[in-house]
């Protein structure tokens, strides 16, 4: 007889609960801030590292993991800003922004901000042919996103440069 690998005295850890395979659709991450932005990408990481950016400027940040998620929340509820990934598996960023501006919901005219790897010409014309205001490549910086955010979102959005200057 050998001797037992553990003892009956030592309790069991629990297992850790599981992770979520994704990110929550709707998740306001900061405190009340004026403007609501929808980031909309099907690759999670994209979608953590844009909430951490936005939470900087004091807005309401929701996400979506894919189009079908988008459309659902854009039918539901109003935004200021939506970031758009135009190449998701599904309906994609250019057939979500057409479905969106031929319908007669909330969001119809909210400014949508194209986000693509490919910063190819052709790329921006599809994204501006859908009916998207704006192009940004990803991965997109700090700075970009502010220019963004007061370009569309207007001056009541909070961030840091508007806060110092209290506008």
């Amino acid at each position: 007889r050998g001797t037992p690998l553990y003892s009956a005295a030592v309790p069991a850890t629990p297992a850790p609960p599981p992770k979520p395979d994704r990110a929550p659709i709707e998740e306001p991450i900061t405190g009340p801030g004026t403007k609501r932005v929808l980031v909309v990408d099907d690759v999670e990481m994209n979608l953590i590292v844009a909430r951490a950016m936005l939470a900087s400027m004091k807005v309401k940040v929701f996400t979506a993991a894919g189009g079908e998620d988008a459309l659902d929340l854009l039918a539901r509820q109003p935004f200021d800003l939506v970031l758009m990934d135009c190449h998701m598996p599904g309906l994609d960023g250019y057939d979500v922004t057409r479905c969106v501006r031929g319908t007669e919901g909330p969001n119809r005219d909210v400014p949508i901000v194209a986000l693509s790897a490919s910063a190819f010409a052709e790329d921006k014309d599809r994204a501006m042919a859908s009916g998207m205001n704006d192009f940004a490549t990803k991965p997109i910086e700090l700075q970009a996103l502010r220019a963004v955010l007061s370009r569309w979102a207007g001056p009541k959005a909070d961030t840091p440069e508007t806060a110092a200057s209290g506008t």
